[in-house]
């Protein structure tokens, strides 16, 4: 036991390392130490200047249906930076034209007849082999009887409806396709639908909330005023810090890193699978091999500054989707004035474009210099309009995206009841990997986590 009491270590800074941190630090009897091998703490949630702007490197909303990260919120005092996006709508690229999505699908799925016989993405003879799939396919054991959510999908709607909306829609937030991913992770929402089962939400006192939700400064704001809550209660945070071993001991876990060992009552591991892999690989051979067996996607994220017209598309649409046989690198733009006001300045205006998918890494293998020309010249022909480059950057996300395969959740199942045994119970996961991405998830994971470290002091 540590000095003040259960002594633990969060290995990884990133939104969910900082999370359990924060869970942890609500007992007075914890020690907790945050070790982060990067110069910053925060992970993908970071911000850079472009001109006079601050704008985001990685996500710049989250989605307000949890209720753990308003915890947070609430205990570090940012309710009232709260602030919405301006857009919500995405338009879809098809045949060299921008179509709308109607109003009122579920994560793109249809919930009515309109929403496929009005659609402006399929053809006609698309809208009524999807519309009479749809009728006709209402069986809720076939949803049952699989967790691939692209198969799942066909059977309801039939292929073109998956390729040019929910291909886009749902794969685009994961980096990867529809087929072969698990439906459990990445559209439970749809999977209960078909399934006839209730929705789940955890959120107590913000259903009336808008979807999607940031801060007034950007979502790094968050991470900023969580370091210093974390600072307050007595949490160390220690950036450059490369953990690069783990051994049991008879007490707990010997953790050793590029300029120290310090033994742990108890360790949460955060970092991606493959880094968990390794450090556990003496441990929990097992969990090691599962989890540096997990495929994962790359992504580049490129930010301009630019000086563009782009009044002829309306101001409620946050975005462009690109599905992947439209023959662009680019899979996305996000048009920040639409989405976030304050992403407009006198010194121009942000536009992210995202390229990279699973299987795809051509977007690594390009000059930051030549990838930006490239996707300005694609962005100018799927918007429609000149766009003349004032500032970039880019940032490569590599290998942060996991490739939730079909039955992802029974895996991680499996490997934390192995690496509870084989720890005895000294070692937790958490992180993306383990349940789904997205920083309220990530924020889930973390307080379940820490709920049950704290239960074991007991």
């Amino acid at each position: 036991m540590g000095v003040f009491g259960l002594k633990t270590a969060v290995v990884g800074g990133g939104v969910t390392g900082l999370a359990a941190a924060f869970f942890l630090a609500q007992q007075p009897e914890m020690e907790v130490t945050v070790f982060e091998s990067d110069s910053r703490m925060g992970g993908k949630v970071q911000a850079e200047e472009l001109g006079d702007l601050s704008v985001e490197m990685g996500p710049d909303s989250f989605v307000t249906r949890s209720a753990a990260i308003f915890e947070i919120i609430s205990e570090i005092g940012l309710g009232d930076l709260l602030i919405h996006p301006k857009a919500n709508r995405a338009l879809i690229l098809r045949g060299g034209s921008l179509r709308t999505l109607p109003q009122g699908l579920n994560l793109g799925f249809p919930t009515n007849s309109a929403q496929i016989l009005k659609s402006e993405v399929l053809t006609p003879l698309e809208k009524l082999s999807t519309y009479l799939r749809w009728r006709l396919q209402r069986d809720a054991d076939f949803a049952k009887s699989s967790d691939d959510i692209g198969r799942i999908l066909q059977y309801y709607v039939g292929r073109p409806y998956v390729r040019y909306v929910l291909d886009p829609l749902i794969g685009g937030i994961n980096a990867a396709s529809v087929y072969g991913a698990s439906g459990e992770i990445t559209a439970s929402q749809i999977l209960r639908l078909l399934r006839g089962e209730p929705q789940v939400t955890t959120t107590t006192d913000h259903t009336q909330m808008p979807p999607f939700a940031s801060f007034e400064g950007g979502l790094s704001v968050l991470i900023g005023h969580m370091q210093e809550y974390l600072k307050g209660r007595g949490v160390a945070l220690r950036t450059n810090s490369v953990v690069s071993d783990l051994k049991l001991t008879s007490n707990g876990v010997m953790l050793e890193t590029d300029l120290d060992v310090e033994e742990f009552d108890k360790v949460i591991l955060t970092t991606p699978p493959s880094v968990t892999g390794i450090l556990l690989r003496d441990i929990s051979p097992e969990t090691a091999q599962i989890l540096r067996s997990i495929r994962r996607a790359s992504v580049t994220m490129s930010t301009l500054l630019v000086d563009a017209d782009l009044t002829h598309i309306p101001s409620d649409v946050a975005g462009v989707l690109v599905p992947r046989d439209q023959g662009f690198l680019t899979t996305a733009i996000t048009l920040g004035p639409n989405k976030w006001p304050e992403w407009r300045s006198n010194a121009g205006q942000i536009l992210r474009i995202s390229s990279g998918r699973f299987g795809e890494g051509e977007h690594l293998k390009i000059r930051p210099d030549e990838l930006v020309s490239l996707l300005i010249g694609e962005a100018q022909e799927i918007l429609g309009t000149h766009i003349g480059l004032l500032d970039y950057r880019v940032k490569r996300w590599v290998g942060s995206f996991v490739r939730f395969a079909p039955y992802h959740r029974q895996l991680m199942n499996k490997v934390e009841k192995t690496l509870a045994a084989d720890s005895k119970g000294a070692i937790e996961l958490s992180g993306s990997f383990v349940r789904g991405s997205g920083i309220p998830t990530c924020i889930q994971v973390a307080k379940e986590v820490a709920a049950r470290t704290q239960s074991s002091r007991l």
